[in-house]
Order: C-alpha cells, then sequence, then structure tokens
C-alpha cells in the first residue's frame, strides 16, 4: 500500500501546482485543472470499486506478474487519471472553442445593444 500512497501524494501536489499557477495562467490551465480533478476522482472511484469487488482477481493477476498488489493499483489508477484527463480537456477545449461551454444567458451576443428590447415598454 506503500505506493498507493505515494501516488496520490503526487497526484496531491500535482493538484495543488496546477492550482497555484491558476492564478495566474489562462482559461486553458483552469480547464485543465478541473479536467485533472475529474480524472483523479474518476479513477480513484473506478480503483475502490476494483478493490471492493475483486480483490482476489486483482491479488492473483499481481502475483502472477511478480509485482505487488499497490503497485498493480496505482499504475492503473495513475493511467486512468491521465486518460479521462486528456479527454475531458480535448472535449472541453473543442466546445469552449464552438461556444458551447459556459453560461449562455450570461453572454451578450455583439449585435446586441445595451438596455431594454424595443418595444418592451421601458
Amino acid at each position: 500500500m506503500n505506493s498507493t500512497v505515494t501516488g496520490l501524494v503526487w497526484a496531491g501536489l500535482v493538484i495543488a501546482f496546477i492550482e497555484g499557477v491558476q492564478a495566474a495562467a489562462t482559461h486553458h490551465l483552469r480547464r485543465l485543472g478541473a479536467c485533472a480533478l475529474g480524472g483523479i476522482a474518476v479513477a480513484g472511484a473506478v480503483a475502490g470499486f476494483a478493490l471492493a469487488k475483486r480483490r482476489k482477481q486483482l491479488t492473483a493477476s499481481a502475483a502472477g506478474a511478480h509485482e505487488s498488489l499497490a503497485h498493480l493499483v496505482t499504475v492503473s489508477m495513475v493511467t486512468l487519471a491521465i486518460t479521462i484527463t486528456v479527454v475531458a480537456y480535448v472535449v472541453a477545449t473543442f466546445r469552449a472553442r464552438r461556444g458551447g461551454g459556459g453560461l449562455r444567458l450570461l453572454r451578450r451576443s455583439r449585435g446586441m445593444a445595451a438596455g431594454p428590447p424595443p418595444g418592451s415598454g421601458f
């Protein structure tokens, strides 16, 4: 389990670094930080579920590969977290470029004049 704890500590340090740099960075790092948090959360949930349901099979698989269970779970968590982070970041970036992200009600369109709409009586 020492390897798992080390992996979680490194993940926490990466998140803290991303959050620290975020104030001086562009929207891309904020988006990447949010995607990384989501990826780590999903990877942790999947690893917890796998350990709860399939511990014997995972232990046998780790023993067959001459690895510890902690190493197997840590490598799986890191791989899954990175994969989910990259996919979520790409999707979020394309959505932001196409104008599909964010709250549309709070944005003004470029052709919209400031003030009440014409004919509203105000």
